[in-house]
């Protein structure tokens, strides 16, 4: 999946686009 440097700054956000991408 596509995810931006939001890892250091909001975990949470990875998530969503995690399941956005699944």
């Amino acid at each position: 999946y596509v995810y931006f440097e939001t890892s250091s700054t909001s975990p949470y956000q990875i998530r969503r686009i995690e399941e956005l991408n699944k």
